[in-house]
């Protein structure tokens, strides 16, 4: 099953008879990505919180559904929670969303608290604004980057508001976010954290898993990524992690929708997919090659191009292929607007990572086909020592036949 028949299937447990697990992280994780903005206004900062089943309720509810790429799957994961006993109960506060173009932010996160006191701080991830994919890729030259930072000050916030221990995650740019933040809050605030769930979110720079900060919390990580994980193994990452089986392949494991529920847990698998270990090898060789000014030249110049074309939303690219048409037309012509420096500067970024691909993938199959000789020549050697230990037999058999003969003839000489 997946998260939305778990939901179906276990909706009348209690928090009580069913303690918080991996399965509810991810769904409240991919609750948090709904526009809850305008919809209750119980669930902003410092008010009182409204319940789940409450919010469905509003007659502003079908807003929640704004993403249109992802509209049919969260209402039903939404219906059917706010129906539950389990999850209809739970109250949601400390509701923020920042989005800012001119600051390089998107940052989003609320409290859920449970029928029985347990407390999940959520945080978003990567939502439908081009402003959030830009954030992302500056991780790669900058830490933190303002959603980590925001992240820290809304961990210290809420923490305060929160009365015994707590629960921290959230699914993509939401569990790097969890991790980041739980890194680098105060040690008695770290004592409080029961897990950080951190589900299919990338990893950091090398330097910020040295600190301090990191080692104390590493232990209370819970990391799971999907079997083709395309994000979870970006950048360093030291955490434990779980391989989860989904239901479709490729960056469509990304989407929590398609992991596979067995029971309470995720069903898992042995290993990350090779294929992708390699992708995922590739841009962080890519990553520690261009230096932390061109991949900010990289970053500001190619999003100006969306921004130029007039595009802010990743739902701008929705529609017919009329409107795709329309779509591909407008970055046509913004990228001729692009003065020659600049476009020399993106062809840089682009053509070392052309030849990072070639040179990773021919040194991936060069050692492809030393492994296969090696196992061909481990087989040949098998098989010769096989044929030898066989001859071996068929020469003991034959002497002894032969010996045998011998006795017979001399017996029957003597006789």
């Amino acid at each position: 099953m997946n998260i939305t028949r778990y939901v179906k299937i276990n909706g009348n447990k209690t928090f009580d008879e069913l303690p918080l697990n991996p399965v509810d992280s991810l769904i409240l994780s991919q609750l948090s990505y709904l526009k809850f903005d305008g919809v209750d206004d119980r669930i902003y900062l410092n008010n009182e919180g409204v319940c789940i089943k409450d919010i469905a309720e509003s007659d502003k509810v079908a807003d929640l559904f704004g993403d249109v790429r992802y509209a049919n799957v969260n209402k039903g994961l939404f219906d059917a929670a706010a129906a539950s006993e389990r999850f209809g109960t739970i109250k949601l506060s400390n509701y923020v969303d920042i989005i800012d173009a001119d600051a390089e932010i998107q940052f989003s996160a609320v409290t859920a608290t449970c029928s029985n006191g347990v407390t999940y701080v959520v945080y978003r991830g990567t939502g439908d604004n081009l402003v959030g994919w830009q954030e992302d890729f500056n991780m790669i030259y900058k830490t933190p980057v303002p959603a980590q930072e925001k992240a820290v000050w809304y961990l210290n916030l809420v923490s305060e508001k929160i009365e015994g221990d707590f629960y921290v995650g959230g699914h993509s740019k939401g569990g790097n976010l969890a991790v980041y933040a739980s890194m680098f809050v105060s040690e008695s605030i770290q004592n409080r954290i029961i897990n950080v769930f951190s589900h299919d979110g990338p990893g950091f720079k090398k330097e910020i898993l040295e600190g301090s900060g990191f080692f104390r919390i590493k232990d209370k990580i819970l990391k799971y990524v999907p079997r083709e994980s395309i994000f979870g193994l970006m950048q360093a990452t030291t955490e434990k992690y779980e391989v989860v089986l989904c239901h479709k392949r490729g960056i469509s494991q990304h989407s929590p929708f398609n992991w596979i529920v067995n029971g309470y847990d995720f069903k898992y698998a042995d290993n990350v997919e090779n294929v992708y270990i390699l992708r995922n090898k590739i841009f962080n060789i890519w990553a520690s090659k261009i230096t932390d000014e061109q991949a900010k030249d990289f970053s500001e110049n190619f999003f100006a191009i969306f921004k130029e074309a007039g595009f802010s939303n990743l739902n701008d690219f929705q529609g017919d292929l009329l409107a795709k048409y329309g779509v591909i037309k407008s970055l046509i012509s913004a990228m001729e607007n692009v003065d020659e420096e600049t476009k020399a500067e993106l062809m840089e970024v682009i053509t070392l990572y052309k030849d990072i691909f070639t040179d990773t993938t021919k040194e991936s199959v060069q050692d492809a086909r030393d492994n296969a000789l090696e196992n061909v020549q481990h087989v040949m050697d098998n098989v010769k020592e096989s044929v030898q230990t066989i001859k071996s037999t068929v020469d003991s058999k034959k002497e002894k036949k032969s010996t045998k003969k011998r006795i017979r003839n001399k017996k029957e000489v003597v006789e």
